[in-house]
């Protein structure tokens, strides 16, 4: 007995278990994975909405103009189906954008190279290209 009143005035050297470590909560994680996914993929998008590929067709043609795959006329032909189709009209005369003296002019000018029976310089034909990306930037979309 005296045993026993012993270890009741003494500590017992038992050592808990250690707690199980917390489950880890994913839903935080996910909902931030997907949302920064949605807000890339809803970029994307109005990027590609955007007159981004019209860009990217014109530019591919600038490189085959220069690469002498195609004719300037050609090329302008064309960059009026471009126009066209980013614009969502089949008149050229059609487009809604800013100052009507510049429109008539460019319009004229790639008018004047779609139709001309003589040689066409390259450089024109580039500057005219690079007149129709800024056509694209007053785009309504």
């Amino acid at each position: 007995m005296n045993n026993i009143n012993h270890s009741k005035n003494q500590l017992l050297d038992i050592v808990m278990p250690p707690a199980p470590p917390e489950a880890v909560s994913y839903t935080s994680i996910t909902v931030i994975s997907i949302s920064i996914g949605l807000i890339v993929i809803l970029g994307l998008l109005q990027l590609y909405k955007s007159n981004f590929k019209y860009r990217i067709r014109i530019s591919r043609l600038q490189k085959e103009l220069q690469a002498s795959l195609i004719t300037p006329q050609q090329a302008a032909y064309q960059l009026a189906n471009i126009l066209k189709s980013a614009h969502k009209t089949n008149d050229l005369k059609n487009i809604d954008a800013g100052n009507t003296k510049e429109k008539t002019a460019f319009l004229t000018q790639l008018s004047n190279y779609r139709y001309s029976s003589h040689k066409i310089e390259l450089s024109d034909i580039l500057n005219l290209m690079d007149d129709a990306k800024h056509w694209l930037k007053r785009r309504p979309l």
